[in-house]
């Protein structure tokens, strides 16, 4: 149901023969992340696994300035999808186009957080707790907390703990 970045782990609902068409009533609802983050640069890929595109200091961003920031993220919100990222662009995806060196002029739209919470701030490292709706990108919102702050900010580690009705501690594992 749905996709989850190459990089990231944790519950991905899959429907296997006739519980495909089913599967799509399954996932409406809210999906939980726990998402790491690193001040200090941001990358073309808005993750650790990108080239590097601009470095920025951190040092004036205390925990009260990040908390305050964090509430702007909040509710529906306007997000610009990433260059990668699997959002169709005529038919194909974007993630393709980017890797093809082609810039994709993609518009905001809407998404949905329910709310975010502090897990651990110790910078340049942070870590959050994200309730949100589908089409949301954590990375992106971890780029534009940064840029928001003055500073630049990518994703290191993104967890998905909860997809709609499934927990990741019901999960199967390889």
């Amino acid at each position: 149901g749905g996709t989850l970045d190459p990089e990231a782990e944790g519950i991905l609902a899959i429907g296997i023969g006739s519980a495909c068409k089913q599967l799509s009533t399954h996932l409406i609802g809210k999906k939980v992340y726990v998402a790491s983050g690193k001040f200090g640069a941001s990358t073309d890929t808005q993750d650790h696994t990108g080239t590097q595109v601009a470095t920025a200091p951190f040092d004036h961003v205390t925990e009260e300035d990040f908390k305050k920031e964090l509430l702007k993220f909040t509710g529906e919100i306007m997000q610009v999808p990433p260059a990668y990222s699997a959002v169709k662009v005529n038919g194909v995806r974007s993630h393709v186009l980017a890797r093809q060196g082609k810039a994709v002029a993609k518009p905001a739209r809407p998404v949905y957080v329910h709310s975010i919470s502090v897990l651990e701030f110790d910078p340049p490292h942070f870590q959050l707790r994200v309730e949100c709706g589908g089409g949301t990108y954590i990375r992106t919102l971890i780029h534009d907390l940064g840029a928001n702050l003055g500073s630049a900010a990518h994703m290191t580690a993104l967890s998905r703990e909860q997809h709609c009705e499934w927990h990741k501690d019901q999960a199967i594992l390889p």
